[in-house]
């Protein structure tokens, strides 16, 4: 039996974090997933707001928003369009934008989902921001 979870978190430029964690707690889609050793396999998608990493040696946190994630075998894949320390967010920034995502139209299909992302995106910054 495993110890600790493997755990990658990449984006398309770059690994963001590699590394072992005892626990993690994923943005999803629909909430947030709590993810310990010998957890049974699953594909979801990630939503938007803070990935929390529990390590041994200290927390790790990031803001996260959009991708897919794996959890196989005491192994989880995130990869993500977007990971940054939440430190590094800026607050007025995004309040901006879910400003500007509210002022979108919404009429088509194509237009209901890209307001819907870009909000879901600013909301989940602004408590991600909030809470670091």
């Amino acid at each position: 039996m495993a110890e600790h979870l493997r755990v990658v978190i990449a984006t398309p430029e770059k690994a963001v974090f590699e590394g072992t964690a005892v626990s993690l707690v994923i943005p999803a889609e629909d909430g947030s997933l709590g993810i310990m050793r010998d957890h049974a396999r699953l594909i979801g998608r990630v939503g938007s707001g803070l990935l929390e990493i529990a390590r041994e040696g200290g927390d790790v946190r990031f803001f996260a928003c959009g991708g897919f994630f794996m959890v196989a075998d005491n192994a989880v894949k995130i990869l993500v369009d977007r990971a940054c320390p939440p430190e590094e967010l800026d607050l007025k920034e995004a309040t901006e934008r879910l400003e500007r995502a509210r002022a979108m139209p919404a009429t088509t299909d194509r237009e209901y989902r890209a307001a819907y992302t870009a909000r879901r995106n600013a909301e989940g910054e602004i408590r991600a921001a909030t809470r670091a």
